[in-house]
Formats: structure tokens, C-alpha cells, sequence
């Protein structure tokens, strides 16, 4: 898949719609901090960017009351997402 094929995906109407579920800070410092030395990823590397926006894409329009624990949401890039607690927080954070 490629940008452009995405952008027709996305915007079929037929499609039910996608949630992208946003990775958060921690999760983007665990790539660029395994070598500091390493051009940054996400500048030089399209295949990169691109895997990384599937693995955070479901199909279907998902609110945060449609979530539960231990929920296992499959992504576009063929991966998936379990739904866990976040400690401390009383919200739910995936993996």
C-alpha cells in the first residue's frame, strides 16, 4: 500500500470509516533513542512512516465508551492493538 492508494481508501465513502489511535510521546522516543546517532525515521523513511500510520489505523469509527479491556483491535498494517488500563489514570491506553 502507498500514500495515494491510502487516501483513496480512506476517503471511499463506502467505507465505514477509521480511527486512528495516536501514539504518544514515550512511544516515539523508544524509536529515535535506540541510536541518537541514527537519522530520524520518520524524515528520511516513507515505508517507515507508513507502517507505523497502518499499525495505528483501524477500520471503523471507535469512541472511547466502545472500548474495553484486553479488547484486541486489528490494524490496518495487518497488526494489532490490545486494549489495556492505564495505571493510575482510570483510562485505557493500547499496545
Amino acid at each position: 500500500m502507498s500514500f495515494s492508494s491510502l487516501a483513496e481508501d480512506l476517503s471511499d465513502p463506502r467505507r465505514s470509516g477509521y480511527t486512528l489511535f495516536a501514539p504518544r510521546d514515550d512511544a516515539f522516543w523508544r524509536v529515535l533513542v535506540q541510536d541518537a546517532t541514527a537519522p530520524d525515521p520518520f524524515l528520511g523513511d516513507a515505508d517507515f512512516r507508513l507502517r507505523t500510520l497502518l499499525g495505528h489505523l483501524v477500520e471503523g469509527r471507535i469512541f472511547p465508551g466502545d472500548l474495553r479491556t484486553g479488547q484486541v483491535l486489528a490494524t490496518a498494517g495487518g497488526g494489532n492493538l490490545m486494549v489495556v488500563e492505564a495505571s493510575g489514570t482510570g483510562g485505557l491506553v493500547y499496545y
